[in-house]
C-alpha cells in the first residue's frame, strides 16, 4: 500500500493552489490514482508527472476519465506500463484537450499506438510529444509520419524505438512534421 502521507498531503485544504504534481512512482496502483484523481488538490494541476508506477492501461483510464485534470498542460507517464489501450484512453479524454506536453516514455507502446495516434489524436495545443523506449520501429514511424494531427509539434522524441532508414526517411520527408525545432 502506498505511504498515507501522501493522501493526507492532497487532502489538505491548503493545497488548492497546487499546480505540479511530480512523482506518483511505485507503488501507487491505478486504485490509489483514483484518490488522486479525484482530490480537490489535484484539480488546477498545469503538470502531473507519474513514474516507475505498474498502473497499466487501469490507471491511464482512470487519469484521462478525471475530469480534476481538464487544466492540465504537460502529462509524463514514464515506465507505466500503459500499452497501446492506456494510450487510446488518454487520447480519447474529453478532459485532457488542454495537453502541449505528452511524455509516455518506456510504456511498451507499439505500432497501434501510432495508429491510435492518427485516430484519436484530437489535442490541438499538443506541442511536444515524448515516445522514446518503446516498440515503435518503421512501421510506427511511418505511420507518424501520415499523421496531420501531428503537424503542430515542435518537438518529437522518438528516441531508442528500433527506427531503421525506412522509418527516418518517412519522417524526414513528411509534410506534417514541418514544424519541429527538436527531433
Amino acid at each position: 500500500n502506498p505511504p498515507r502521507g501522501r493522501d493526507d498531503l492532497l487532502s489538505s485544504p491548503e493545497l488548492t493552489n497546487l499546480r505540479e504534481l511530480n512523482g506518483l512512482g511505485h507503488p501507487s496502483q491505478a486504485s490509489h490514482l483514483r484518490t488522486v484523481a479525484g482530490s480537490k488538490a489535484t484539480s488546477r494541476l498545469k503538470k502531473l508527472v507519474v513514474y516507475c508506477n505498474p498502473m497499466g492501461s487501469g490507471g491511464a483510464e482512470v487519469i484521462a476519465g478525471s475530469k480534476n485534470f481538464s487544466e492540465l498542460e504537460s502529462l509524463e507517464l514514464n515506465t507505466c506500463s500503459i500499452g497501446d489501450a492506456g494510450l487510446a484512453a488518454i487520447l480519447r479524454s474529453p478532459h485532457l484537450g488542454k495537453l502541449k506536453q505528452l511524455h509516455l516514455p518506456q510504456n511498451n507502446l507499439a505500432v497501434d499506438a501510432a495508429r491510435s495516434l492518427i485516430r484519436h489524436l484530437h489535442l490541438k495545443q499538443l506541442s511536444e510529444l515524448g515516445l522514446y523506449c518503446n516498440h515503435f520501429g518503421d512501421d510506427g514511424s511511418r505511420a507518424l509520419a501520415l499523421n496531420p494531427a501531428l503537424e503542430r509539434l515542435k518537438r518529437l522524441d522518438l528516441g531508442l524505438n528500433r527506427i531503421g532508414s525506412d522509418g527516418a526517411r518517412a519522417l524526414a520527408g513528411s509534410p506534417f512534421l514541418v514544424k519541429l525545432k527538436r527531433i
